[in-house]
């Protein structure tokens, strides 16, 4: 799934927020002051935790000579620090959305530190199992290999197989998944939070995901852009439709459902869902 993982790491982010644990204006500093950040703003404009769910902390983002994992499995602290040269304030926090995925290997520590599980467990235990999504997982090693797509490009006369790579880091892009747990995702949202009938995030959880606060233009009254590991797409068509895309050397995927549809889920005629999986 790449970076749909993001939306998972937010909601990880939010379950912890709702257990009391750090709020959306928690200070990056407090929390993890051996995050090795600089922000020459820090006094005036702290990096918080909404600047990482946006987007919005000016940090620069991955550089490509440290994006592949080629050491096996770390911990998500040692991922953190393989970025420690993309970690500085560009900007003052807030003032823009840069799309950066150093922001969600930071949030992925921040779920381990806070939780005492490992960002597998947690969001397996708080997500994964409540929504009924039995067949995803977060593997850094493929196996059994038969179990997974096998991504392919084209070399001018036919396909050749690409190999499956991970990056550093498991909360910007470490999701594998299938075509039927997303689609329970996708009714996770259209449903305001509830998987079947059951109760898993507040109504109000899914809505404020949706929104972003953070940048100047969000708050001068912009609606539309990144929010907590939700973004906005498609905003020539009639309704815009939110959700999140991926990108891997070996595949490229997409979810995405209708605003207006979403309150209207049970009108068959106006649901529309959105899973694409293309070959890159």
């Amino acid at each position: 799934m790449a970076s749909i993982t993001k939306t998972f790491t937010a909601l990880a982010i939010m379950r912890l927020i709702e257990q009391g644990k750090l709020s959306l204006d928690t200070e990056l500093k407090t929390i993890a002051p051996e995050v090795p950040f600089t922000n020459t703003w820090e006094n005036k404009h702290p990096v918080k935790l909404v600047h990482l769910l946006e987007h919005t902390t000016g940090f620069d983002d991955v550089h490509f000579n440290a994006l592949f994992n080629n050491e096996g499995p770390i911990s998500e602290y040692k991922a953190v620090l393989r970025y420690k040269k993309s970690m500085h304030c560009r900007w003052y926090p807030g003032e823009r959305m840069a799309y950066c995925n150093t922001d969600y290997v930071i949030l992925g520590y921040l779920i381990e530190k806070l939780s005492g599980q490992t960002y597998e467990a947690f969001l397996t235990d708080q997500v994964l199992r409540p929504l009924g999504m039995n067949h995803s997982y977060l593997n850094e090693i493929h196996s059994p290999l038969s179990a997974y797509a096998q991504g392919y490009s084209w070399e001018e006369t036919g396909f050749t197989k690409i190999p499956s790579v991970v990056m550093y880091g498991k909360g910007p892009g470490a999701l594998y998944s299938c075509a039927a747990d997303m689609a329970k995702f996708i009714q996770f949202f259209l449903r305001n939070g509830q998987s079947a009938s059951i109760p898993v995030f507040p109504a109000s959880t899914i809505d404020q995901m949706e929104v972003p606060t953070s940048s100047v233009p969000a708050q001068n009254g912009m609606k539309t852009g990144y929010g907590l590991g939700i973004t906005t797409g498609f905003l020539t068509a009639k309704f815009p439709f939110y959700g999140h895309g991926g990108l891997s050397i070996d595949f490229s995927s997409r979810n995405c459902l209708g605003r207006q549809i979403k309150a209207n889920y049970l009108t068959i005629s106006k649901l529309l869902i959105f899973l694409i999986y293309e070959l890159n």
